[in-house]
């Protein structure tokens, strides 16, 4: 009989310091270096200087400090489109701005650790990696033959490196407990980051965020006036915003600090100024789930609870906010009224068919942000069940979903692992909820997917290192 025994991992916090040190060096220096470019009419040259940099700086901590590369990955993916705001406000709009390429270059470097590992991700523990890989590259083939390779090729980036990361983490998996808490670092102080920078947007709406709504047309679902408006932080639209503030708030919460307590009063506010429906229901699910199975910390429990409510209650105070949610709230019941909901029936409704009987898919490149290469042509789905059909066909769809199904048994085979690691348990509960919520978007690209594969990703590692070192044989 074996017996999973408890974790001192608190030598591991004395790296906290150097870790800290090396990562905000780094944003030091690019937040020293892009001022002063900015600053002195440099901003047009930034856009290609800012990717480049970034993939530098990237490729150093990735030979020399895997751990600090993981949260600056992460920093990248929250400040990205902000800066590319800054540099359009600057030097004038561009749609295809090469400064949006900064999060997938410098994620992308993760596929270093693929390269030095080929000889054994053919193994079967790496099918919840390998196969979605398979499926993507099928749907490249495909959208290169009928959309175009710069139009592919784009949207391939989308798909295939948020995998490339979850395997990277994977693949290191000896250093598990750096990552996890790596990943609560980064999330918590990203928290506090982009929600104050969300409530800045609610009520002044900086003069970059105006410009590019309305460049880009973001005008026409929010308007761009303060105490209006529907916050997207420094990020590119409310969706996204929303995901990421509720994933950071279920890590926070369910991993207790009184630190990261603090700043989830922040992103409470946040996540409900974004009006995102989708996301909150996503929240409260995860915390229901959270709570059903931590069984310990009881008070901890109905501390968090009670805090929770303070925060609802300041913004019920506050009348001109509580309006506009309560009628968000309002619109949930009212099923018949709700023009999303009816557009999303409707979409379900016209297009299952049609994907369904595409056996060869569309191939990668032929909905979303992609077709803008493409003249805009083509669809945007709010579905990301039906995006995955249409764009990887038959073949990539069965691939794609054999890999999560492969997901989903090493959750259910590893649940013992919540008895004694609650990042575990956080771990879980997002990619169940990003799973779900692919009903109403598509989780599996971008941001939102490098969230999902990089959880997937410490998920595979905690379960091999903890069978691994951390089991006693004990005598009946």
């Amino acid at each position: 009989m074996y017996k999973l025994t408890k974790i001192n991992d608190k030598s591991l916090n004395n790296e906290f310091y150097f870790y800290e040190f090396v990562l905000l060096s780094c944003i030091l220096l690019i937040s020293g270096v892009f001022p002063l470019l900015y600053i002195s009419g440099f901003a047009q040259k930034l856009r290609l200087l800012f990717p480049l940099f970034c993939t530098f700086i990237a490729i150093l901590l990735y030979k020399m400090y895997p751990v600090i590369y993981l949260e600056f990955v992460w920093w990248i993916w929250f400040l990205t489109p902000l800066i590319r705001r800054l540099l359009d406000y600057k030097a004038g709009w561009l749609s295809i701005n090469p400064v949006m390429l900064t999060p997938f270059l410098v994620t992308g470097i993760s596929i270093f650790s693929i390269i030095k590992n080929w000889r054994i991700i053919s193994r079967y523990e790496y099918f919840p990696f390998t196969l979605p890989i398979l499926a993507i590259f099928y749907g490249y083939v495909i959208g290169v033959l009928r959309n175009g390779i710069f139009v592919a090729t784009f949207d391939f980036l989308q798909w295939i490196v948020p995998v490339l990361f979850g395997l990277h983490i994977f693949l290191n998996w000896q250093k598990y407990f750096e990552f996890r808490n790596s990943i609560i670092r980064v999330f918590t102080w990203g928290l506090l980051v982009i929600s104050i920078y969300g409530l800045i947007q609610f009520f002044l709406v900086p003069k970059w965020d105006a410009y590019w709504m309305v460049s880009c047309g973001k005008g026409a679902v929010s308007n761009p006036i303060p105490l209006t408006i529907k916050i997207f932080g420094p990020l590119n639209s409310p969706g996204p915003y929303a995901n990421i503030l509720m994933v950071s708030l279920l890590i926070i919460i369910n991993n207790y600090n009184l630190k990261g307590i603090l700043f989830s009063g922040f992103g409470l506010i946040a996540l409900s100024l974004t009006l995102v429906r989708s996301a909150w229901g996503a929240f409260v699910l995860g915390l229901i789930i959270i709570f059903s199975l931590k069984k310990k910390r009881k008070k901890n429990r109905w501390i968090i609870i009670g805090f929770i409510l303070c925060v609802l209650v300041f913004v019920k105070m506050n009348q001109q906010w509580f309006t506009r949610i309560e009628e968000r709230i309002e619109s949930i019941s009212e099923i018949q009224d709700n023009r999303s909901f009816r557009s999303r029936i409707a979409l379900y409704y016209n297009q299952t068919i049609p994907v369904l009987t595409n056996p060869i898919g569309d191939g990668i490149g032929s909905t979303g942000k992609a077709q803008k290469l493409n003249e805009g042509s083509g669809l945007s789905f709010d579905s990301g069940i039906l995006t995955l059909a249409k764009q990887l066909g038959w073949p990539g769809l069965c691939l794609y979903i054999c890999g999560i199904y492969f997901v989903i048994v090493q959750i259910l085979r590893n649940i013992y692992i919540t008895q004694i690691d609650q990042f575990y348990l956080s771990s879980m509960v997002i990619i169940l909820l990003a799973l779900i919520l692919m009903i109403f978007s598509n989780f599996l690209i971008a941001v939102k997917g490098t969230v999902l594969w990089c959880f997937i990703g410490i998920l595979f590692g905690a379960g091999r290192i903890y069978s691994e070192n951390y089991f006693k044989k004990v005598d009946n």
